[in-house]
C-alpha cells in the first residue's frame, strides 16, 4: 500500500529554506555585533557561571579599562592569571579587608590598575581622604607628604617608635617658634591620629575611615601583610620543582634501563 504524499508548493520549497539561511545570518551577526561592541558580556558571563570574581585594570598611562576573568593557572596561586602577562594581580582572598564591587546578579568586581598589585575600590579612596583630612588637622604630622601620613595612619604600634625617631632625624621638623619636634610629640600625634580615624566613620553606616582606607593597597601594605602571599608562591615553587625533579629522575631511571638493555644486547652478540 503506498503512502498518501502530501503536496508541497514550490514557494514552501523557497521559503522554508531562505527564511532557516536568514535566521542563521541573523543570529551569526547578531554575535558577531555582541562581540565587537559588548565583549564584557562574555567576560561577566563566564564570572558569573563559574562563581570567579572579575577584574577591572585601568591602563595609569592611557586610562584604557580592561575587564578579564579571575581565573588562575594553578589551584592554590595567590596571584590571578595575567593573559598579557604584564603584571602580576594579587587575589584579594589571601589579604584582609578587602571587600569587592557587588555588581548583582553574583558578579564581583576587583579594580586593579597597571602600577599596583592589590585592588583599590571608591570606599578606599574614600577613606583616605578622610584620613588624609583627619591628619591635616594636627600640626605635628604637617611635614609628612601624604604618602608617609598614610603609613603612619597604618604602622603598628610596636614599630611606631623606632620609625617615628628615624622620620624625625630625617626631616629635623619645628615648631613655628623654631623649637625642633621631638619623638615624644610625634608619636603622641600619631596615636592620637590613629585614633581618631578608627572612631570617624567615612559617610552613615559605612566603615570607618581607617578601616576603608586600609583594606590592602599598595600605599599602605606592610611585608609582614604579604608573608602568606609570599608563603604560598614558595609552595608552589617548591611543588614545581619537585614536578621537575621526578620527571628528571624517571627520564633517568629510563636512559639507564635502555643503556644497561644496550650493554646486554651488545654482550649476547658478541658471544655468537
Amino acid at each position: 500500500m503506498a503512502l498518501p504524499q502530501i503536496p508541497i508548493g514550490l514557494e514552501y520549497i523557497i521559503a522554508v529554506p531562505t527564511i532557516l539561511i536568514l535566521i542563521i545570518v541573523i543570529l551569526v551577526w547578531y554575535l558577531l555585533d555582541l562581540r565587537r561592541f559588548g565583549y564584557e558580556g562574555f567576560v561577566f558571563r563566564k564570572c558569573r557561571k563559574k562563581d570567579l570574581p572579575c577584574v577591572r585594570r585601568t591602563d595609569i598611562g592611557t586610562g584604557m579599562v580592561e575587564v578579564i576573568v579571575g581565573e588562575k593557572d594553578k589551584k592554590g596561586s595567590p596571584l590571578f592569571k595575567d593573559p598579557k602577562n604584564d603584571g602580576h594581580l594579587i587575589d584579594p582572598a589571601q589579604l584582609h579587608n578587602t571587600q569587592p564591587e557587588n555588581w548583582g546578579g553574583g558578579l564581583y568586581m576587583f579594580s586593579y590598575a597597571t602600577s599596583q598589585l592589590t585592588p583599590l575600590s571608591a570606599v578606599n579612596v574614600l577613606g583616605f581622604m578622610k584620613c588624609r583630612e583627619i591628619g591635616r588637622k594636627f600640626p605635628e604630622l604637617s611635614f609628612l607628604n601624604d604618602r608617609d601620613l598614610m603609613a603612619f595612619c597604618k604602622m603598628k604600634r610596636g614599630h611606631l617608635v623606632h620609625n617615628a625617631r628615624v622620620m624625625i632625624n630625617r626631616e629635623n621638623p619645628k615648631w613655628e617658634t623654631g623649637e625642633p619636634l621631638t619623638v615624644e610629640e610625634f608619636v603622641r600625634a600619631v596615636l592620637a591620629f590613629q585614633d581618631e580615624c578608627k572612631r570617624q566613620a567615612i559617610d552613615v553606616n559605612v566603615p570607618t575611615a581607617y578601616n576603608a582606607a586600609h583594606a590592602m593597597n599598595p600605599v599602605t601594605f606592610m611585608v609582614n601583610d604579604l608573608e602568606q602571599v609570599v608563603a604560598d608562591l614558595e609552595r608552589l615553587l617548591r611543588a614545581e620543582f619537585q614536578r621537575y625533579f621526578d620527571i628528571m629522575k624517571w627520564a633517568f631511571a629510563f636512559v639507564m634501563v635502555i643503556g644497561a638493555v644496550g650493554v646486554v644486547v651488545f654482550i649476547l652478540m658478541q658471544s655468537k
